[in-house]
């Protein structure tokens, strides 16, 4: 049974927990940390069918994606994720990516456009991502918004 003095304890620090969340990239706290959380789980990774990132499943899918793309994924809903062919972080199902760049093309209080770029085995790859802001953090919303090749051929930059 936890004493008094411990719970007195964990209470004095719980204002600390959401500097500390930012400080080590909370994926709620901005659009690029959304997407650095992401391409944490890819870069300088070679693809295995068991990679802990199953993005299209409860939990992850509803910390991604905004309420109604993320119910269509889970749902396997037509239409509602036509074009997340293969993985839609990676435009592939295979992957080797040794390093990104993110540009933040646009960002306002509660909508961002961010391009991600990266080299994806030989391909150059750049998937524009339309995010908005919900009271639970920042979330996909536009999966169709991808690039075109050549915003890809731009020189990625190690992260």
């Amino acid at each position: 049974m936890p004493t008094r003095r411990a719970l007195l304890f964990g209470l004095a620090c719980l204002p600390l927990l959401p500097a500390r969340a930012a400080a080590q990239g909370d994926p709620n706290h901005s659009p690029q940390d959304l997407l650095r959380f992401v391409y944490g789980h890819y870069v300088q990774k070679s693809f295995e069918p068991d990679i802990e990132f199953d993005w299209g499943a409860p939990p992850l899918v509803d910390q991604l994606f905004e309420p109604a793309l993320a119910r269509a994924i889970r749902m396997g809903i037509p239409g509602g994720a036509e074009n997340l062919d293969f993985d839609p972080f990676v435009d592939a199902q295979d992957f080797d990516i040794t390093s990104y760049d993110l540009k933040t093309e646009q960002q306002t209080v509660n909508q961002a456009r961010i391009i991600a770029r990266f080299k994806n085995l030989s391909d150059q790859k750049a998937i524009r991502y339309e995010l908005v802001r919900l009271p639970s953090g920042w979330r996909w919303a536009r999966p169709s918004a991808k690039s075109s090749a050549a915003e890809g051929r731009a020189a990625t930059a190690p992260r």
